[in-house]
C-alpha cells in the first residue's frame, strides 16, 4: 500500500490542529515512507509562513516547524519525489475537464491527486472533502484517520 498525505494531513504533523494526534499515529503505524514534493515543501513553508502573517505564530515557531520537516526528511520518514511536471499536468488537466464542474476542485486539489496517481499511490489521505471526492474519482482509496 502506497499512501500520499495531502498538505491538509502533512501540516497536522508540525502543528497541533484537532486531528494532529490521529495523523500522528497513523503516521507511527504505517511503516511506510511517505512521499514528499517540492509541492508539499512549498505549500507547508506557506503555511507556516501564513500563519506568522497573521500572527498565529512567531516567526521563530515557524523556524522550528521546518526544521522538524527537514529532520523527517533526513531520518527518512519521507521519501522525496521529483515531479515530472509534463505528465503531472496532463492528468491534472483530465481530471480537471471531468470533475471539476461537479466537485468544486482548486488547482492545487487537483495536483496532489494527480501526484498520488502518477507516482502509483493506492491510497490518499486528506481532511478536505472535495479533495477526498475528486481521489475517489481518480481510483484513489481515501483512509479516514
Amino acid at each position: 500500500m502506497k499512501t500520499y498525505l495531502d498538505s491538509s494531513a502533512l501540516v497536522k504533523l508540525y502543528y497541533p490542529e484537532a486531528e494532529s494526534e490521529r495523523v500522528s499515529r497513523w503516521v507511527s503505524q504505517s511503516n511506510q515512507p511517505l512521499l514528499f514534493t517540492s509541492i508539499h515543501e512549498l505549500e507547508l513553508q506557506n503555511t507556516f509562513a501564513l500563519k506568522v502573517f497573521r500572527g498565529e505564530i512567531k516567526p521563530s515557531q515557524m523556524k522550528q516547524a521546518l526544521r522538524l520537516v527537514e529532520g523527517d526528511l533526513k531520518r527518512g520518514l519521507f521519501l522525496k519525489q521529483d515531479i515530472h511536471w509534463g505528465e503531472l499536468f496532463a492528468v491534472a488537466l483530465q481530471l480537471s475537464y471531468r470533475h471539476t464542474r461537479k466537485i468544486g476542485c482548486r488547482s492545487l486539489d487537483i495536483l496532489h491527486v494527480s501526484l498520488a496517481s502518477s507516482f502509483e499511490c493506492s491510497h490518499f489521505i486528506s481532511f478536505d472533502d472535495r479533495q477526498i471526492r475528486l481521489a475517489r474519482k481518480a481510483g484513489l482509496k481515501p483512509v479516514r484517520i
